[in-house]
Order: structure tokens, then C-alpha cells, then sequence
């Protein structure tokens, strides 16, 4: 039993380094921060910064590469991938509507409540309050749009799911699709906005509580509001 409880243990703790390595990685694509053709630290370095064992980083960076974030190329190490380097979006994700998203991301986005509350870091936490105070600075529409996607992103990397974590990734794809964008700056006026904002730090504080049903609720109560303004629904 002990055992059983000390391999269960190791392989949490490899999932979670595994995850400050791809958080990382990935906001500093976003950020714009490394473009497209920087190049990575070695394996070696990073396994250093993290205090991870290589094996872990080397899993990581297949896993980006994978998604096509990133190339890694024998000899000369890993870099951020070009539009060149990327596979053609499924044109199924470019043809969702609107509806279809919201539809998806209602059946999918409370359920990960169980696993954020179990699994999220305090460091997990505190980029939460990040986005939400970086999205409630900003001043343009655009801005306030990359915070808010960057915090449902981070919620779906509290749940250490690489399943769950690559289909917001997709959702991601679709809601930066023309027909969304201009369905949202439509319809977020400020006091829209001002109800979202609200909305994210009552998501945010049942996560802190570590209350898995109030935290389900929030997101629920969220995106049905989203739903309701997007669409009249």
C-alpha cells in the first residue's frame, strides 16, 4: 500500500513540474516575448532553472512539439515554430459557429472543476489573479480579450490534464476565429465587461476555498451569462 502511495506521488509531482515547464514555455510564446525561430534553453538548462529531472523536460518538450508549438530539431536544439511550421488548422475548428463553441465549452469548462480544485498550485493561483488584474487594466478591447482567454487557458493547465489542456487549446482556436471576435466587441459593452470581471473573481476565490461544487456553479454561471450576450440565449 505504501508503495502504491509513494508511485501515485511521484508520478503527481512529475505531472505538476511538468506543467511549470509548459506554463511557462507557452506564456512566453504568447507573450510574444520568444518569437517564432528562438531558440529554447538546452534541456539541460532548464532541468537546472526548474530543479527537474530531464526525463520530465524532455516529455514536456515533445508534448509542444506535438502541438506544433515548438521544433525540435537533432543537434541544434528546440525553437518556437513558424507559421511555416505549423499543420493547417482542422477546418472543422475554422467552421464552428459561435454557438457551437459556447455549446462545448458549457458541457466541458464546469466539469474541470474537480480537478482544479485538487490539483491547482499556489503558483497556478496566483496567475489567476494575474489575468484577472491584467484584464481588469486593460484598455482596450483587444487587451481585456488576450486576459480573458489567458484565464479560462490557465484554469484549463490547474486540471494537469493534457487532454482537457490541448482541447482548450482548440476551443482557443476557434473563439479566434472572425465571427466570434466581432460578435464579442459587439456585445462587451463596460458593464458586460464589469459582470464578467466579477464573475472571474467569484471563480477564483471558490477556487482558493478549494470548494469544488461553488467553483463548478461559478464557471457554469459564467459561461451561460457569456452565452446569454453572445447569442440571446
Amino acid at each position: 500500500m505504501a508503495e502504491r502511495e509513494g508511485a501515485v506521488n511521484v508520478r503527481e509531482r512529475a505531472r505538476r513540474q511538468s506543467a511549470r515547464i509548459d506554463t511557462h514555455i507557452r506564456e512566453k510564446i504568447r507573450s510574444g516575448a520568444w518569437k517564432p525561430g528562438h531558440k529554447l534553453p538546452t534541456d539541460r538548462d532548464l532541468s537546472g532553472e526548474f530543479g527537474i529531472a530531464r526525463n520530465t523536460v524532455r516529455r514536456t518538450l515533445e508534448r509542444l512539439e506535438r502541438e506544433h508549438l515548438i521544433v525540435r530539431q537533432v543537434g541544434r536544439g528546440s525553437f518556437v515554430a513558424g507559421s511555416d511550421d505549423a499543420e493547417p488548422i482542422d477546418r472543422r475548428q475554422v467552421d464552428a459557429s459561435p454557438a457551437d463553441v459556447m455549446e462545448l465549452r458549457l458541457l466541458v469548462e464546469p466539469q474541470m472543476a474537480d480537478l482544479i480544485v485538487l490539483r491547482a498550485t499556489a503558483g497556478d493561483i496566483e496567475a489567476l489573479d494575474q489575468c484577472i488584474h491584467k484584464s481588469e487594466m486593460a484598455r482596450s478591447h483587444d487587451e481585456y480579450e488576450k486576459w480573458d482567454e489567458a484565464l479560462h487557458r490557465t484554469l484549463a493547465r490547474c486540471t494537469k490534464n493534457n487532454g482537457l489542456i490541448a482541447l482548450m487549446e482548440s476551443i482557443n482556436v476557434q473563439r479566434n476565429q472572425p465571427a466570434w471576435i466581432n460578435l464579442k466587441k459587439r456585445t462587451l459593452t463596460q458593464t458586460v465587461r464589469r459582470t464578467y470581471q466579477e464573475q472571474h473573481r467569484t471563480i477564483v476565490a471558490a477556487i482558493k476555498k478549494r470548494d469544488r461544487d461553488k467553483t463548478r456553479d461559478a464557471i457554469r454561471t459564467h459561461l451561460a451569462e457569456v452565452r446569454r450576450h453572445l447569442l440571446g440565449e
